[in-house]
């Protein structure tokens, strides 16, 4: 955490701000004039206010039983706890709320939206290691991480590096970018882009699970991996549907 005066800034908070910039200007870029300046800049308010408050949202009701507990941290959104299905659900209802309320095509503005989303999500993953979380199972391996004693679970309290699993997911974040840039160069059928981006941001979220030791379980798979195989039918259903229109 940084202190500038009596202002406390937490790192957490800054990735975010960086990743939201930063996505915010690759979707200017890409829109080559097809919207307006405003109408990106309102999409994005809409889409990081939706996106936020369902990440926190899922978060915080799959955690119900702790939060339930001390409410008065619910709000507290500078100290991690957002869930990244929960930032889908929210970022694309709410782009959805303003493309109709802007009498905009839904479809070719989530197009636009989803390379600037892949970006950001590359670059916010930076903000676990700050906070020390969402870190995999025990390794010796060169790129290591040491976790804090009072944030490893307990059945590992013993243990002091782990996978950083953040970094493994925003490598494959950067290389699902270059895959949705590429499709922009040569665009099919409006939403495709957006199907695309649903089946295999998803795909890589379901094996960057495996290695995660911090994920709430039901059966055989994590939460955020059943989330992710029920967001992939989306997709295809999505793709298949755009195919035959």
């Amino acid at each position: 955490m940084l202190q500038i005066g009596n202002f406390p800034i937490h790192w957490y908070g800054v990735i975010l701000a960086i990743a939201t910039g930063s996505g915010f200007w690759l979707t200017m870029r890409l829109s080559r004039g097809r919207v307006t300046v405003e109408q990106i800049l309102e999409a994005s308010i809409w889409m990081i206010v939706g996106g936020l408050i369902g990440a926190r949202l899922l978060f915080v009701m799959l955690k119900w039983p702790i939060y339930s507990l001390h409410p008065e941290e619910i709000l507290l959104f500078n100290q991690g706890g957002l869930s990244i299905h929960g930032a889908l659900l929210g970022g694309i209802g709410s782009l959805l709320w303003y493309a109709s309320k802007a009498k905009l095509n839904f479809w070719q503005l989530a197009d636009l939206s989803v390379p600037g989303l892949a970006l950001g999500q590359a670059i916010g993953r930076f903000g676990n290691f700050f906070n020390q979380e969402a870190f995999g199972g025990p390794t010796q391996l060169p790129w290591k991480m040491y976790v804090a004693p009072s944030l490893r679970p307990i059945q590992l309290l013993q243990e002091r590096y782990f996978h950083p699993t953040f970094i493994y997911e925003s490598i494959l974040d950067i290389a699902l970018l270059i895959v949705l840039l590429r499709m922009t160069l040569h665009p099919k059928r409006a939403g495709s882009i957006l199907a695309w981006y649903l089946i295999l941001y998803s795909g890589l979220r379901f094996g960057v699970e495996w290695f995660r030791v911090d994920s709430d379980s039901i059966g055989i798979f994590t939460l955020a991996q059943w989330a992710s195989l029920a967001i992939i039918v989306v997709g295809l259903y999505l793709l298949n549907r755009k195919s035959h229109a």
